[in-house]
């Protein structure tokens, strides 16, 4: 297998949607506190707050290369690999 190859194929894995419930279990089992996201939200410069409290609170889905999404991740410390991988283990939930 090419390196190109292993590149597709590992992005084959990642899922490219997940729901909201997918996402609060695994961070509840990650040993993330919901409230904890909550108040990194709050910290959040607005619209962004405003924009991410809209999403988490009426979104029937999270896409992964939302670009909310992948901003709030950096806040939790995530780079884009690890997004990534963490979908694939979201998924599975």
């Amino acid at each position: 297998m090419t390196d190109f190859e292993l590149i597709e194929y590992k992005k084959s894995l990642i899922p490219q949607e997940l729901t909201p419930r997918q996402i609060r279990l695994s961070l509840i089992q990650s040993g993330m506190v919901l409230s904890d996201i909550d108040i990194m939200i709050d910290n959040l410069e607005e619209p962004n707050k405003s924009v991410v409290k809209t999403l988490r609170e009426y979104s029937l889905s999270y896409e992964r290369d939302d670009e909310m999404l992948i901003e709030f991740a950096k806040q939790l410390w995530m780079d884009s690999e690890q997004l990534d991988w963490l979908f694939i283990l979201w998924a599975t939930l």
